[in-house]
């Protein structure tokens, strides 16, 4: 397992455990997914910070 998947992994779980508290609604079903789609946009940000910083730089002496 690379680095980037484990922190990936430790990222959505502290996600779903800081969302385990929170009720929104009353129904069972719109809270799991809105604990889906904070899962889904926290690993999309996390991808896209994680690609800006470990992406290639070009080489300027071509």
């Amino acid at each position: 397992m690379n680095t980037q998947s484990f922190i990936t992994i430790f990222i959505i779980y502290v996600t779903l455990d800081i969302l385990k508290d929170v009720h929104l609604t009353s129904s069972w079903t719109i809270n799991h997914l809105i604990e889906f789609a904070a899962c889904l946009l926290v690993f999309y940000i996390f991808s896209s910070v994680w690609h800006f910083f470990t992406k290639k730089k070009p080489n300027k002496n071509s």
